[in-house]
């Protein structure tokens, strides 16, 4: 994922050079310094274009409220995320993707050691119209194409010239409000897919639950399981790792952030000390 907030998907050809300048230029004279609705799915293919470089330019910041959801669970995340610049979206999420391995990291991990049909995946819907104003250096490329620097603004946009060559705008990002509640409607399906902007926070909540679930395992060089599976392959009970762990025989995998240990995340080393595993 290159940049952080990617348009829709546009239904016909790439937009050309030109057509794209005209509309980045047109959204920077029109834009609020405020927040205000923005629809997102009205613009033209150009809009979006230009839309998506001033992003990641670091022009203009964009937030978005969303609900995400592990397929198959009856709790959904709740978030508003504000966002600008190339990674300003996974530096936003960031503190959303830990209140869901909060709530959900037993049964992301019991997924994830299970049948490849059944790998853990997640879902992302918009709650309500996105936001979009102009950042502080959003205003400055106002005012610089204002007093006649427009070329300046484009080059730096697109990159060019040796001045802006190779240049990221990392931006930044913030979640303003996350919330754990249950889901609406019944639990969405394997069959409902991610599309447009959606898909890229889905495909991001992934990746940092991919690099959770490696430090978890880090912590202990070795698999990290839950309490349900290690009821299935090894026959135990959760008193019985309860036991344990209060005893000192088993590590405590507790979540990051979580107060203690609720979803029984265990090493299978330190039960394979102790038990066999079930034919």
């Amino acid at each position: 994922m290159k940049r952080a907030l990617p348009p829709s998907e546009p239904t016909h050809s790439r937009p050309t050079a030109p057509d794209v300048d005209a509309a980045i230029l047109d959204l920077l004279a029109r834009l609020p310094l405020t927040w205000k609705p923005l629809d997102v799915d009205g613009l033209s293919a150009v809009e979006q274009e230009a839309l998506l470089l001033l992003t990641a330019g670091g022009l203009v910041e964009r937030r978005f409220s969303v609900r995400l959801q592990l397929i198959g669970q009856t709790m959904a995340i709740e978030a508003t995320v504000t966002a600008t610049g190339e990674y300003g979206l996974v530096e936003g999420f960031e503190p959303v993707a830990k209140a869901a391995w909060q709530a959900w990291a037993g049964e992301y991990l019991r997924s994830k050691a299970g049948e490849p049909q059944n790998q853990p995946s997640f879902h992302c819907e918009p709650l309500g119209p996105q936001q979009a104003r102009l950042s502080k250096d959003g205003q400055q490329a106002r005012a610089d194409v204002e007093a006649g620097r427009t070329r300046t603004v484009l080059d730096f946009l697109h990159r060019r010239t040796l001045v802006f060559t190779g240049k990221v705008v990392c931006g930044y990002g913030r979640a303003e409000k996350i919330e754990t509640r249950p889901t609406p409607t019944q639990p969405v399906q394997v069959e409902l897919i991610n599309t447009g902007p959606m898909a890229a926070l889905a495909e991001t909540v992934q990746k940092l639950f991919d690099a959770q679930a490696k430090a978890q395992q880090a912590q202990g060089a070795d698999e990290v399981i839950t309490a349900e599976v290690a009821a299935s392959q090894y026959g135990i009970t959760k008193k019985t790792i309860r036991h344990r762990v209060k005893k000192g025989d088993f590590r405590d995998f507790r979540p990051a952030g979580a107060a203690s240990n609720a979803k029984l995340v265990v090493s299978r080393a330190d039960i394979e000390r102790f038990y066999t595993r079930l034919k």
